[in-house]
């Protein structure tokens, strides 16, 4: 298979620090636009980059532009107001929920997974925490098999993964490594569930879109909206579109938003009041990894997520 035709939402947060040992990074927008432009310009040129990017500062974006087509078969532009799969950046959509339950005493790191999905009985998983599912330590892997990819868009669904998770083996027992795990947040999705009482979509429109008045963002029926982004990729036979990996949304990923519904979202994650109480934010283990690393050359400490077409 040939080289991915990228269909991206390039996302970037910097931070303007002045406190002891933080360095402070002072960006010139105009500088800034002519050398991302250049940049990007080349790959749009040899047809190979289509999306949109977005680059804030203290949550104040420096920098938004979209590039080529978001529908070739409509010869539709990409335009700031076009919907784009998030992908895994929604897991923070998940960790979120999460802090909020910590805060209202309903959750704790340190609670046993299944304390709340207590049908889990694979060696290992009696272990598990809800700090190892959040960290990718649990032992839980992916579900993503070409079976899953080849099910119907409706079968891919939470239901379906969690009976995949109930018949896997664990990778390692819980918090002796690291593995990257979609299934974990799968799992956190439904411990929000067992709590709350409501679905996973549910308490994300409740308890962040409609709060942040995130008007632009899709959680839910997909396929039927007509002002969204479509992936391709370059294959032998020419451009192919890749729908077939299109999946309902879910804990792990899926949410389709425009970059000024994503921004708004991590600077309230960041910066703001209503998703999460400040005393979680200077606490959190989370928000401690986005320390800035500028005096380190080509140095990325944290990365919140991104997808490609």
């Amino acid at each position: 298979m040939g080289k991915l035709k990228i269909l991206i939402l390039f996302f970037v947060m910097t931070s303007c620090l002045s406190q002891e040992n933080k360095i402070i990074l002072n960006i010139d927008k105009d500088i800034l636009s002519d050398k991302v432009d250049t940049y990007i310009q080349k790959y749009e040129s040899l047809d190979i980059f289509s999306g949109a990017i977005v680059i804030a500062q203290n949550g104040e974006p420096l920098y938004s532009k979209a590039f080529g087509l978001a529908n070739r078969d409509r010869n539709q532009p990409n335009t700031l107001q076009t919907k784009y799969l998030i992908g895994s950046m929604n897991k923070d959509f998940t960790r979120v929920i999460v802090l909020q339950l910590i805060a209202e005493d309903k959750l704790k790191w340190g609670d046993k997974m299944v304390t709340y999905l207590s049908d889990f009985n694979q060696q290992g998983a009696s272990e598990i925490t809800v700090r190892e599912l959040a960290d990718h330590t649990s032992g839980f892997g992916d579900y993503e098999s070409w079976d899953y990819v080849e099910l119907p868009y409706p079968k891919k669904n939470m239901e379906t993964i969690l009976e995949i998770a109930k018949n896997q083996e664990l990778l390692f027992q819980p918090g002796t490594a690291s593995e990257y795990s979609n299934v974990g947040y799968v799992l956190l999705g439904a411990i929000i569930e067992k709590i709350t009482g409501n679905s996973y979509i549910q308490n994300v429109r409740e308890r962040i879109v409609e709060p942040l008045g995130m008007k632009n963002t899709y959680l839910n029926d997909i396929l039927n909206k007509p002002d969204r982004t479509i992936g391709y990729m370059k294959t032998i036979n020419g451009i192919e579109d890749t729908e077939i990996v299109l999946a309902e949304p879910r804990p792990d990923g899926g949410f389709w938003c425009t970059p000024s519904d994503l921004l708004l979202f991590y600077q309230n994650l960041f910066y703001g009041n209503k998703l999460i109480p400040e005393n979680i934010r200077t606490t959190d283990s989370y928000f401690k990894r986005l320390i800035p690393s500028f005096d380190k050359a080509n140095s990325i400490e944290y990365l919140a997520g991104g997808t490609n077409g």
